[in-house]
């Protein structure tokens, strides 16, 4: 059997490896975002999410959870918003990117969950 603090131990560890490489995705997405408004919403809500996955980490609150669910609802109505108002200047390309940004966000709030919920199983 494990002991209970192990597996807090490797979310902890987990949160920090995965928050660089969110932070590094964010820091491109905004960098090319200067262009599209679509990444540029993209990668500042991939920027919140990465310090509420630190947060979450090392934070035992239910609130973090879904503030990070709030972030990422309104981070992807922004760029949806902002896709779909650039359709007719830019020939479909930032609602395209909407199939890169809105999985990334997802994928990124599933993680901030289960870190959340991996690192406080013990206390």
């Amino acid at each position: 059997m494990v002991e209970p603090v192990r597996p807090a131990r490797r979310a902890r560890v987990f949160s920090i490896a995965t928050a660089v490489v969110f932070a590094a995705l964010s820091v491109g997405y905004i960098v090319l975002g200067l262009g599209f408004a679509a990444l540029l919403y993209g990668g500042l809500t991939l920027a919140l999410l990465t310090v509420l996955l630190v947060v979450a980490a090392f934070v035992d609150s239910l609130a973090i959870r879904w503030i990070a669910f709030a972030v990422t609802l309104v981070g992807a109505a922004a760029c949806a918003v902002s896709a779909f108002t650039q359709l007719p200047s830019d020939g479909g390309g930032a609602v395209t990117m909407l199939f890169g940004i809105l999985p990334l966000l997802a994928l990124a709030l599933f993680v901030v969950t289960a870190v959340a919920r991996a690192a406080h199983r013990a206390t």
